[in-house]
């Protein structure tokens, strides 16, 4: 497996089908019709893909196994000097204060090659790939323990406000994040990511 950055129109049109086929098929997100993100899926009659507003101030990693996308995951700046989490909630003030934060979303592996090994690549990919370009936090939003347990496995920690994203979900949702200034921390968790891979 190798997990890179892909900026052609077919791979990430193949990311943003992998989206759809786990957070919409698999995990049954419903999308609201005016919802704030832009979210809709496109092609639904041949080959649906998930997008919003921001894929137009994305950068989409995927993680190979041979040609054959099995994992995304997707770093997003803002629009209008917004975060899409912001069209939502007030986004919390450590996370303005740094103008080089930036959100985390899509992280998805398909289920015919989902293990822990696959995230963990991906994980150790955006650790080195963001330590490169010297960025601040960047966050995730998710429930907990799901996603949440997991997330925490990479190495994000979790902001302890609850919100929801529409006023019908029943669980709330949490910002995960991590502070990408701190590089001794980020390079234990290459080490550690590099050391799951390996075991």
């Amino acid at each position: 497996m190798e997990a890179k950055l892909v900026d052609s129109p077919r791979d990430i049109a193949r990311c943003r089908h992998l989206a759809w086929q786990v957070l919409v098929q698999e995990q049954g997100w419903q999308i609201l019709a005016g919802n704030k993100s832009g979210l809709k899926v496109i092609h639904p009659d041949t080959r649906p893909e998930l997008i919003d507003d921001y894929d137009s101030v994305a950068e989409w990693m995927a993680l190979f196994d041979g040609d054959e996308i099995i994992g995304c995951n997707r770093k997003c700046g803002k629009i209008a000097g917004q975060f899409e989490l912001e069209r939502y909630i007030a986004v919390p003030e450590f996370l303005k204060q740094d103008e080089h934060s930036f959100e985390h979303t899509r992280l998805c592996i398909s289920p015919p090659h989902r293990t822990k090994k696959g995230m963990f690549q991906i994980a150790k990919f955006w650790y080195e790939h963001y330590r490169a370009q010297q960025l601040g936090r960047f966050f995730s939003t998710g429930h907990d323990p799901i996603p949440g347990r997991l997330y925490r496995q990479l190495g994000m920690v979790r902001d302890d406000r609850e919100f929801k994203y529409n006023p019908h979900e029943a669980n709330g949702c949490f910002i995960f994040h991590v502070n990408m200034r701190d590089l001794q921390y980020v390079n234990t968790m290459i080490e550690k990511m590099d050391a799951l891979i390996r075991a």
